[in-house]
């Protein structure tokens, strides 16, 4: 029975959201179903009860092409947020092996896209995703390439940038390594942190080939004049979010974005952000999700060698004690007032904290005695906002 559900899976869950595209989807939903790929895709499309005929161009691509195309609805509109969650959840639920993203107002160029791109991850595990060149397609018809060149390869290092390092419509990801935490929906450059994300768990690969288009029009999200005036105060958010969420050592960097789209905010004021100490002694995937999901700028707490943040746990020395805490305070003098607890992940780390610095006195929370460890972190947002 096992064999017969593998058989039943798609590979490729193909990721779309869509709102008010009539004018586009034909073109997107066909760019899809013309892959040419020895492995089995479907697309799930999150309609948003639009008010123009996407639902009926959705449902007509459905009704001919069953095996391919899933269409979610709603008797509501429920906005980007809910809307590319329920897709998500579609994608991660078929089993797919492998999420592509396209939304309803873009298509692919290439017909071998997805063969390519996934050929090349399923030869090469230490591969987290893949990428490709996009076009531009402006309203008046002038069409221009994202970029002169793409680099073969991207480690975490190059995808923490100030702008974007390649387009959503290229991005092919592992969907074991899916994460998607509320705090998303503060944030605009929801791509940037999802590449972060992913790029944690490999390099990504890339294609200098053009194999997708973006269209740039007066109802993409990315046109308004919200968008433009609230660019800089919106990277500070995803940043600040970011930080303490992937592996070290890449916090200096974006600590350097950070203190740059401070200094182009001008007049905007920066949002105050809710800040924790997270006493890090695991680094699996099941501590990196927890950081993750949790809505409060981390500021890490790292465990190597008995050594903590540069303070040697073995000395018991009052005169110590005392020192130590004085350079914790010093190393984060910056984000202190905003430190609104500690978060452990067991009564264990918590002692062995209180011992190296039993002088803080800052509330604290521990993962372990929380209700259940699927709910410990909407517990841990909750507690926060009591704070």
């Amino acid at each position: 029975m096992s064999d017969l559900n593998d058989q039943c899976k798609p590979l490729v869950a193909v990721f779309m959201v869509t709102y008010n595209h009539e004018k586009y989807l034909d073109q997107a939903i066909q760019s899809v179903i013309n892959q040419r790929a020895d492995f089995k895709f479907k697309l799930f499309i999150g309609e948003d009860k639009s008010t123009d005929s996407s639902i009926t161009i959705c449902r007509k691509y459905e009704k001919e092409f069953p095996e391919i195309v899933h269409v979610i609805s709603s008797d509501t509109n429920i906005g980007i947020y809910r809307n590319a969650g329920r897709v998500f959840e579609a994608c991660i639920a078929s089993g797919a092996k492998y999420i592509a993203l396209l939304e309803g107002d873009d298509y692919w160029i290439s017909n071998d896209k997805l063969q390519r791109q996934i050929e090349y991850l399923e030869q090469h595990d230490d591969c987290a995703g893949s990428y490709h060149n996009t076009d531009f397609l402006y309203k008046n018809g002038a069409r221009k390439s994202m970029f002169k060149r793409l680099p073969d390869l991207m480690q975490l290092d190059d995808v923490i940038s100030k702008y974007s390092p390649f387009h959503t419509t290229s991005f092919v990801f592992r969907a074991k390594h899916f994460c998607r935490p509320t705090w998303f929906k503060e944030i605009h450059s929801v791509d940037l942190a999802m590449y972060m994300w992913h790029a944690q768990f490999g390099y990504f690969k890339g294609f200098n080939e053009t194999w997708s288009l973006y269209r740039i029009h007066d109802s993409g999200m990315t046109a308004g004049k919200d968008h433009n005036e609230y660019f800089h105060q919106k990277r500070l958010m995803l940043y600040q979010m970011m930080n303490g969420k992937i592996v070290q050592p890449f916090n200096d960097k974006l600590n350097d974005l950070i203190q740059y789209h401070l200094s182009q905010m001008g007049s905007l004021k920066a949002k105050e952000m809710k800040k924790i100490l997270f006493f890090d002694t695991k680094e699996d995937f099941e501590s990196q999700i927890l950081k993750m999901n949790i809505e409060a700028e981390i500021l890490p707490f790292h465990l190597k060698n008995g050594i903590y943040n540069g303070f040697f746990s073995s000395f018991k020395l009052t005169s110590i004690k005392w020192f130590n805490a004085i350079q914790l305070r010093w190393q984060y003098r910056k984000h202190w007032p905003q430190i609104k607890a500690v978060v452990f992940l067991s009564r264990q780390d918590a002692d062995e904290f209180n011992l190296i610095f039993p002088l803080l006195k800052l509330p604290y929370l521990i993962v372990d005695e929380m209700d259940t460890a699927v709910h410990s972190t909407s517990n841990i947002n909750t507690e926060l906002l009591n704070l």
